[in-house]
C-alpha cells in the first residue's frame, strides 16, 4: 500500500480526506498546503500539514501516491503541471458510497464524492470533481479539469468539454453538447446544445448570463 499525499487544504481536501479514510486503500502520510507558511503547525482531519509545494522534492513518485484537492478547476490545471513535472500520477478517490459503474472509464486525479452516480459508458478525463449526489449519466463523455456541484446531474449521451463547471442542481439534459470553459449556473437546466465556449449560462431553460 502506497502512502498518500493531498495537496490542497480547503474544504475540498476534507471531503477527499475523508472519503480516502472511508476507502481504507490508502494510507494518508500528509498534506502540502499551496499557500503553506513556514514555522506553521496544522493539521486536517488529524492528517499533518508537511509544507508547500517544495515538499515534492523530498519525496518519491514510486513509493508516494498524489491527489490534488484543489476546488478551482484553473488552479487545479496548473498544479498538475507542477505535480506532473515532478514525475507524479495522480490517483482517483472514489467514497465508498459512491454508485460507479464497472463500464465506466476514468483517467486519473479524479474524485467522486458520496452518493454520486456514474452511469455505464461514462468517461471522464483527468482531474474531475464529481461532488455529493452529482449524477452522470449513461454514456456522458467529460473532458479534463470540470467540477459537478452537489446534486448536478448530466442526462444520457451528453459530451462535456474541458474546464466546464457545472453548479449544485444545474441540468444539463440528454444528448447536449457543452464547449470548454463554460460555467454553469446553480439550479440551471441546459435544454440545449451550447456553441460559445468562454460562457456563463443560469435560469430556467438556461440562457447566457
Amino acid at each position: 500500500m502506497k502512502d498518500l499525499i493531498v495537496i490542497g487544504s480547503g474544504g475540498h481536501a476534507r471531503s477527499v480526506i475523508d472519503a480516502a479514510m472511508l476507502s481504507s486503500q490508502l494510507n494518508i502520510s500528509g498534506v502540502l498546503d499551496i499557500d503553506f507558511e513556514e514555522d506553521t503547525e496544522e493539521k486536517i482531519l488529524g492528517v499533518p500539514v508537511l509544507g508547500g509545494m517544495g515538499f515534492l522534492k523530498k519525496i518519491s513518485p514510486e513509493k508516494t501516491a498524489i491527489f490534488l484537492a484543489v476546488g478551482d478547476n484553473k488552479i487545479r490545471k496548473k498544479i498538475s503541471q507542477i505535480v506532473e513535472g515532478h514525475g507524479f500520477k495522480s490517483v482517483n478517490i472514489v467514497h465508498p458510497q459512491a454508485c460507479v459503474s464497472k463500464e465506466a472509464l476514468f483517467g486519473n486525479g479524479n474524485f467522486v464524492g458520496a452518493f454520486a452516480n456514474v452511469g455505464p459508458g461514462v468517461k471522464v478525463g483527468n482531474y474531475c470533481i464529481l461532488n455529493t449526489s452529482s449524477n452522470l449519466e449513461h454514456e456522458v463523455t467529460v473532458g479534463n479539469f470540470c467540477q459537478f456541484g452537489p446534486g448536478a446531474m448530466v442526462c444520457g449521451r451528453s459530451s462535456i468539454s474541458d474546464n466546464v463547471f457545472v453548479g449544485a442542481g444545474g441540468i444539463v439534459i440528454d444528448k447536449i453538447s457543452i464547449p470548454d470553459e463554460v460555467v454553469i449556473g446553480a439550479g440551471a437546466v441546459v435544454t440545449k446544445n451550447i456553441s460559445d465556449s468562454n460562457s456563463t449560462y443560469i435560469g430556467v431553460p438556461a440562457r447566457k448570463g
